[in-house]
């Protein structure tokens, strides 16, 4: 971004000029991996996988370089407790869960009806965990472009971004 004293290049301009120059396909094939995770450190398990891959299509047959191009880049996210709390979460243990799920109704000491057997919990049918259940998100990120080069100064350039 230009402001206030703007060369004579962009013209006889008093506000200011936004310049945007973006570079044309690469000459050459690259790419790069990256692996991001917290699970050896934490029990959050912030996990980032990424993939970037580029580089020409068709070339020109006299000079050489690319007249189309590519770029791929894509992401895969995994936090099994994203916003972890402070506090203690608890949850009831795995084996009162199991008599739970097999009887969770209780005849009444009275002889009428019945109740819930959750009503009965103690302290010791729980256990903490420092991290929240049912929160784990998994995300999926992609985006690629094309690069044409239309002239010796223009490309033109087509992209797709999929969340």
């Amino acid at each position: 971004m230009i402001t206030g004293g703007v060369p004579a290049q962009y013209g006889d301009v008093t506000g200011g000029v936004i310049s945007t120059t973006t570079k044309g396909p690469a000459p050459y094939y690259f790419g790069s991996s990256e692996i991001l995770t917290s699970s050896a450190f934490d029990p959050y398990h912030y996990n980032l996988g990424a993939l970037t891959l580029g580089g020409p299509i068709i070339r020109n047959k006299k000079t050489g370089q690319p007249i189309v191009g590519f770029l791929l880049a894509s992401e895969f996210q995994y936090n099994r407790d994203g916003s972890p709390r402070s506090l203690a979460t608890w949850k009831v243990n795995d084996q009162k869960l199991a008599e739970l799920e097999a009887n969770p109704l209780v005849p009444a000491s009275s002889g009428f009806g019945v109740l819930n057997a959750a009503d009965f919990l103690t302290q010791a049918d729980l256990e903490d965990q420092n991290y929240r259940e049912n929160v784990a998100r998994t995300a999926v990120r992609v985006s690629g472009n094309l690069k044409f080069v239309t002239s010796e100064k223009t490309t033109l350039t087509l992209g797709v971004v999929t969340i």
